[in-house]
This record gives structure tokens, sequence and C-alpha cells, in this order.
């Protein structure tokens, strides 16, 4: 049934049908999009005694605000990139997303030192 003739069926007062499609496949791409979030804080975490060991030597208050930093821009970059993408189409902004976090990704691989 489309989401059109369910509309209509409850426009009349008839009983609902249930969901348009199935929600199977959607619940597990929206677990799988959780697991990613949570892994990249929990990185982000186990990383502490790299940090920590680093050439900088930070203090702990430094490190606690690294990781709380990291997770608050990444929040703050996650909702809007969803909301974009609900308007703009998810496919391009997916791809986006892949091709940022990969060129990011090489950057960091190549700098090794933490001077500017």
């Amino acid at each position: 049934m489309t989401l059109r003739a369910r509309l209509d069926r409850v426009r009349r007062g008839e009983r609902d049908a249930g969901p348009v499609g199935p929600a199977g496949p959607v619940t597990v791409a929206m677990c799988l999009c959780v697991t990613l979030v949570v892994g990249m804080v929990s990185a982000v975490n186990l990383a502490i005694p790299d940090l920590s060991a680093g050439p900088l030597h930070p203090s702990a208050g430094a490190v606690v605000w690294v990781v709380d930093g990291y997770v608050v821009v990444f929040a703050c970059l996650l909702v809007p990139a969803g909301a974009l993408a609900d308007r703009r189409g998810r496919r391009a902004r997916c791809c986006a997303g892949w091709a940022c976090s990969s060129s990011a990704r090489r950057c960091a691989r190549w700098r090794r030192t933490s001077g500017c």
C-alpha cells in the first residue's frame, strides 16, 4: 500500500493498516549508524593513553577537553548533516561525507608531527 492510499484511508476514517513498507532493513541501517557513532566516540576514548603519552604531554584536563571537544563537534555536525541530507538528497550527501572523511584520514596519516 502506498503512502497516498494509506493517507486516504485515514482521512475516510478507516482503520490504519500498519506501516507502509518493511521496517526491517531501515531498522538495521539505523542500528548500524548508531553503532558507527558509538564506535567513533569509543575510538577517541581509547586513544586517551596515546594522547597523554604524546610529545605535547597534555594534562588530564587538556585530554578531557580534547575528547569532549571531538564529541561535541561530531554531534554538532551529525545532526545538521542529517537534516541537510533529508532536504537535498541522501546519496549526494553520503558521497560528500565519505570524500571528506577519507581526505581527512589521508591528511592525518601523512601528518606525523603535532606542530603547525
